[in-house]
């Protein structure tokens, strides 16, 4: 079964490999404030928190910015 989520690692790498440069911290502070639209995060007890990045949305969002997928 494809996986249709990522992990903000795999997202930071495929932004990066698509020529958008945004690090690792700074990707997880953005969809923390809701400000990309390829993902979002949740924050669970303990202060733990959960990213959820859809792999479609954000490889649209690489496209429509000029990057490319490899």
């Amino acid at each position: 079964m494809k996986r249709l989520t990522i992990t903000p690692k795999e997202a930071t790498e495929r932004l990066a490999n698509a020529g958008i440069r945004i690090g690792y911290d700074k990707l997880r502070q953005a969809l923390r404030q809701g400000k990309l639209p390829f993902g979002f995060s949740v924050e669970m007890e303990a202060g733990h928190t959960e990213f959820v990045i859809f792999a479609k949305d954000l490889d649209d969002f690489i496209i429509a910015h000029g990057g490319t997928l490899e």
